[in-house]
């Protein structure tokens, strides 16, 4: 492992310095998905993207299709064990957690809920949702997967709050406003819940809405430019994005960029083409868009949408690491490119690959400048990830230290989601998987002590 002086580096890296606006982005495509879909539930496990459920063209609303974003390659995972459209989906531990939707059979609202494993590429049902409904939009918050809102006979305010450790579910504040086909996202420690359309998109709305889970309470933000529902949302370089959606006259390319530490909206480079009942989802330092109806209603797509930022953003998909979880032995840069790299040692016989699993970008600081890169190896029989901390000044970043390490193996372990970060309040939360499903974990705090980079007892 790389020596690192912790304390300088912090005090010469870690500058105060005033966050500029973000720079419109820009839009490419990715692989098509094999088969056009919309109305489908999107969501990231390590390095692949997930796209479940929806409106096919082939008839299944059971399909499951998985993104190796490193290779760039599609492959089917197991189907749903029943079929479903506009559902609610959350990453969490390394697994896929699908909640209602509505039903293929007759499109009524549904209360099924099912957990999804990679490792063994299999379904299993878990406790139903208290109330049968669709578009429900899921965040996960802490250790914990909230439900909030959605469509029975009309838009609801409901908020349950699911526990995957106990398989249970409690009730929380109920939104102000009933909606459907609204965003939700998790920052900071609070769920934001963006615009959506009461009963119809004729009604859609651009609401804001903000939860504090300490106080159990719902209050309102900036509400966003433009009115609308069916978009796909997601947290992208310390901003909510709210991606596309629909209205009767059409389908929007609109891309808003919500930031919770000023309360304020930014356009973003629009879609190339409008899109509507999709989903977003970040694997490293790109969001993907996969799928969606190009025209209002039942409409389909194949088309894979790729956002990302270059200006004055270190982009970490393709950085020079001097360091790795991989092989701590192994004196060479891991030199990524799109996410991945892979080095084989002729004279040993041996060789590693290495893929960017995460970047969280923060600050200890009002204005400086941090992030979290996770990086993981998968071996064979298991595998090893570490969590990076970066001092980030312009378009260019140091190490600064190791926060976190975790292992699992072919049937323990969470997988390459064994580390997750957050910073919130000035303090960076690290949190190391023990075992499967994240039940048994620890959590480290940092913060910066007089200009050091200080571990926080708990």
């Amino acid at each position: 492992m790389v020596a690192i002086s912790v304390a300088a580096a912090v005090a010469s890296l870690l500058v105060a310095a005033s966050a500029p606006p973000p720079e419109p982005g820009r839009w490419t495509t990715g692989p098509p998905l094999p088969v056009p879909r919309s109305e489908v539930a999107v969501a990231a496990i390590g390095s692949s993207v997930y796209v479940v459920g929806g409106f096919a063209r082939s008839g299944n609303q059971r399909l499951v299709e998985e993104l190796d974003v490193p290779a760039g390659r599609w492959r089917e995972r197991a189907e749903l064990p029943e079929g479903v459209n506009h559902a609610g989906l959350a990453s969490f531990g390394g697994k896929l957690y699908v909640f209602g939707g509505f039903s293929a059979d007759g499109g009524a609202p549904s209360a099924a809920a099912f957990v999804y494993d990679p490792a063994t590429d299999r379904w299993r049902a878990i406790a139903p949702v208290p109330s049968a409904r669709g578009s429900i939009s899921v965040a996960v918050l802490g250790d914990a997967i909230h439900l909030v809102s959605g469509h029975e006979r009309r838009s609801v305010t409901a908020h349950d709050v699911y526990d995957p450790r106990t398989n249970t579910y409690a009730h929380a504040a109920p939104l102000p406003v009933g909606r459907d086909h609204m965003g939700l996202a998790a920052y900071g420690g609070r769920l934001y819940a963006i615009a959506g359309r009461i009963d119809s998109y004729t009604q859609n709305t651009s609401f804001c809405d903000v939860y504090d889970p300490g106080s159990d309470r719902w209050a309102a933000c900036a509400p966003m430019p433009s009115r609308r529902s069916g978009m796909a949302v997601a947290v992208y370089h310390d901003r909510i994005q709210a991606i596309g959606g629909e209205e009767r006259a059409g389908v929007f390319t609109n891309d808003e960029a919500y930031d919770p530490r000023t309360n304020t909206w930014t356009a973003l480079a629009p879609l190339p083409e409008g899109r509507h009942g999709t989903g977003a989802a970040v694997v490293g330092d790109r969001l993907y868009v996969a799928g969606g109806g190009p025209s209002p209603g039942g409409s389909q797509s194949a088309t894979l949408f790729v956002y990302e930022q270059k200006s004055a953003v270190v982009d970490f998909m393709n950085f020079s690491y001097p360091t790795n979880p991989c092989a701590k032995n192994v004196p060479v840069a891991a030199v990524m490119r799109n996410g991945s790299f892979s080095y084989f040692d002729r004279a040993m016989g041996a060789g590693f690959d290495l893929h960017v699993v995460s970047v969280q970008r923060g600050s200890f600081e009002p204005g400086n400048q941090a992030a979290v890169v996770v990086l993981a190896c998968d071996f064979p029989v298991g595998g090893t990830a570490a969590a990076y901390l970066f001092g980030v000044r312009g378009s260019g970043a140091e190490l600064l230290a190791q926060v976190g390490t975790a292992n699992w193996g072919p049937d323990w372990g969470s997988g390459p989601e064994s580390i997750r970060t957050r910073f919130a309040g000035r303090r960076l939360y690290v949190e190391q998987c023990k075992d499967t499903g994240c039940r048994t974990k620890t959590v480290t705090a940092y913060a910066l002590r007089g200009g050091k980079l200080a571990k926080l007892a708990r």
